[in-house]
């Protein structure tokens, strides 16, 4: 199709008469999972995705080169930044632990968020502003009826607290938190598992 306000023909609108009067209005790419042979079982990319990097993070190769990218990430911070990865080699070596073990499930959620609905099903404040070890239960998803939840509570309560607190779970949580006053920042721990169309991630603490 040639829209209307055209005047002038132009290149590929000439190209498109010499095919059959063919005009590529828009292209819709199928971006939904592939079934796989007769199992009838799902193929979902992105799990598969997170399925290789838990596979590949326990090879020593993958955890040198980890650990490379991370000591390059602390001399490039200023002083004062430094700390997201442990104050000595023993919290550089935890810090690794923990970002091996929950990095396949870390994409996996932020991909999956992109792409089907996704429900809270409970936001875990261990170490989180002014919160310690609390958590906020929104049960399991009705079979029928809506699916609302109200968080209530009075001033100063921590409403907004828990609301960043579900921001930061799903994109990290910022270096200079306004919400480190009572944990440092390298302390800071909030999780909760994430729900999905087709599959329920722990999303273990962050």
């Amino acid at each position: 199709m040639i829209w209307p306000f055209v005047t002038k023909q132009t290149e590929p609108a000439k190209a498109a008469e010499q095919v059959c009067d063919t005009w590529v209005e828009k292209l819709e790419l199928d971006l939904s999972a592939s079934t796989v042979g007769d199992l009838g079982s799902v193929a979902d990319p992105t799990l598969e995705l997170a399925q290789s990097m838990v596979a590949n993070a326990g090879s020593e190769a993958f955890r040198s080169e980890a650990r490379e990218f991370v000591l390059k990430t602390i001399a490039d911070l200023p002083p004062d930044a430094r700390g997201f990865a442990g104050k000595d080699e023993s919290g550089l070596e935890q810090f690794l632990d923990d970002l091996l073990a929950r990095g396949g499930d870390l994409v996996t959620a932020r991909l999956k968020a992109r792409c089907s609905a996704m429900r809270l099903r409970r936001l875990e404040l261990a170490r989180y502003g002014k919160f310690t070890d609390k958590a906020i239960d929104f049960g399991e998803e009705p079979v029928s009826g809506p699916d609302l939840h109200i968080v209530f509570g009075l001033n100063e309560a921590g409403k907004s607290t828990a609301l960043s607190a579900y921001l930061d779970l799903l994109f990290g949580i910022e270096e200079r938190s306004r919400y480190s006053f009572l944990h440092e920042y390298s302390s800071m721990r909030i999780g909760g598992p994430l729900e999905f169309e087709d599959a329920r991630l722990p999303f273990p603490a962050s």
